[in-house]
């Protein structure tokens, strides 16, 4: 049953918005008050921030009605809720990685944290959206912000050159993407997702244009999760932005923009055939067209990273990669394959985010960027490199660790469907998964095989090395809990119409 809620109706249920507006204009007010204007207040107010964000998404109510907000313009249900609880998970723990930061200077935090609730808010709303319009304008909220934040440090060449990347290739996409959505609009007559899914469920439409408007449409997506052949910004970005904010797009952008791929097209333009399984309401197999995607992006990824020196240039490639397995679960068009997905960018966030934790660590205190600059980490400090080391197995997906999870319940769901497209991506995802193992083990190779002949010891930082450590010890014991975690987002995996 489908509610339609009113605007003072849905205010209830759009109280996380609404408090991080609230501590975005408390940021910007915050430097002109002088007993405020110190670096720790900034921490605390971004902190604090998240914390009463956090509490008010995990506070919303699970609707058996499964109302939508302000008229039909957002959806309240598990999918948006999921979603929601990965981005200020994600927004806190790059506050925190931030917390004794130096590529953001003292004077400069307040506007980089309200810059950064203002792309949570962005993301927030991107999860939820249940019109054309409201999807576009929450995907350019947290986009504006990410090209900001990817040129804050002034005194970095490489940092003007990534935003400027940024900038131009997003400005390109999301204007591709506006120009297919304007397609499905002239063809329906709405921009509302479910009015536009019942047109399509009553007439079809012609496979051409179909064709064209999707394709326009996965061009601002695909640019969003970095496949390819829309993914040229990653490794520039990566390698001139913050280390910070490239942890926090690494995950949090990657998962807005599946966010975004699993609203528009499975609400849209695919039909319940049976329990779980899902088909097009048009002729065109976009099914095909996802799966070659996937494959090009895991492969393109994967071979990218092969020669890169530069730590982070390397992420980028294996974010790439990343985004094609993630395509896998994307084509299965069962709820199986939607699960998979959220359980994998479950994963991904720890995994992640713990491998980042000591790059973030290493490239700000100690400017080491490269492979060989982490040679004989293993010595030099035990902690970080063990850490480093888990997130790297589990990327590459070994078991039992966090990825090889991800990994599975993906293929697995791709697999059931016993569709030669499925078949094919998930074959060329287990060889991709072995050509990966190559550049992963380089690092792992210079930290504990490449040996120095008087190693310095680091300096560990306590926040740092302990956010590596915590967070990599659901990378090494999710596994042991697989089944109640898979439960959970199982749980939160139902969407409008679904």
């Amino acid at each position: 049953m489908l509610e339609l809620l009113d605007n003072m109706g849905s205010l209830k249920y759009f109280l996380a918005e609404l408090w991080l507006v609230l501590w975005i204009l408390v940021l910007l007010i915050q430097p002109l008050i002088p007993r405020w204007s110190s670096a720790k207040i900034s921490n605390c107010l971004a902190v604090l921030a998240l914390i009463g964000a956090a509490g008010l998404v995990l506070a919303l109510p699970v609707q058996d009605s499964r109302p939508t907000l302000f008229f039909g313009m957002l959806a309240l249900d598990g999918l948006s809720r999921f979603f929601k609880i990965l981005f200020v998970f994600s927004t806190l723990v790059t506050v925190l990685m931030n917390l004794r930061g130096q590529e953001v200077t003292d004077h400069q935090k307040p506007e980089f944290y309200a810059i950064l609730l203002g792309i949570l808010l962005g993301m927030f709303l991107t999860a939820a959206s249940m019109d054309l319009l409201m999807m576009y304008l929450s995907i350019e909220l947290f986009s504006l912000g990410s090209y900001i934040l990817a040129g804050f440090s002034k005194n970095e060449n490489r940092s003007d050159e990534a935003a400027m990347k940024f900038l131009l290739y997003g400005s390109l996409s999301t204007g591709a993407m506006l120009f297919g959505m304007t397609y499905l609009y002239g063809m329906t007559g709405s921009t509302q997702l479910l009015d536009i899914r019942e047109y399509l469920a009553a007439s079809g439409t012609g496979q051409t244009v179909f064709f064209v408007a999707f394709l326009l449409i996965f061009v601002g997506i695909g640019y969003k999760i970095s496949a390819v052949p829309f993914h040229f910004w990653a490794p520039d970005v990566y390698e001139g932005s913050p280390s910070v904010l490239v942890a926090f797009l690494s995950v949090a952008s990657k998962a807005a923009g599946f966010a975004a791929f699993i609203r528009l097209f499975y609400t849209t333009l695919l039909a319940n055939a049976s329990e779980g399984i899902w088909t097009p309401f048009v002729d065109f197999d976009w099914r095909a067209f996802v799966a070659l995607l996937a494959m090009a992006t895991m492969t393109f990824g994967n071979l990218g990273a092969f020669r890169q020196e530069n730590i982070k240039r390397l992420f980028a490639y294996s974010g790439i990669a990343h985004a094609g397995y993630i395509l896998v679960g994307a084509i299965a068009l069962t709820t199986a394959g939607v699960e998979s997905i959220l359980f994998y960018l479950l994963t991904y966030f720890f995994t992640n985010f713990a491998a980042f934790a000591v790059i973030v660590y290493l490239a700000d205190r100690h400017s080491m960027e490269t492979i060989e600059d982490y040679r004989d980490l293993g010595k030099r400090s035990p902690l970080l490199a063990l850490a480093l080391a888990f997130s790297l197995f589990s990327l590459i997906g070994v078991p039992p660790l966090a990825g090889f999870l991800g990994k599975w319940y993906l293929f697995a769901a791709a697999v059931q469907t016993l569709d030669p497209w499925c078949i094919a991506a998930v074959v060329v995802g287990l060889l991709n998964t072995v050509l990966s193992v190559y550049y992963y083990m380089r690092i792992i190779k210079a930290m504990y095989l490449d040996h120095l002949e008087a190693p310095p010891l680091l300096k560990p930082d306590s926040v740092l090395v302990g956010m590596a450590v915590v967070l990599s010890i659901p990378v090494v014991f999710m596994f042991f809990a697989a089944g109640s975690i898979y439960e959970w987002t199982r749980s939160l995996s139902y969407f409008l119409v679904s």
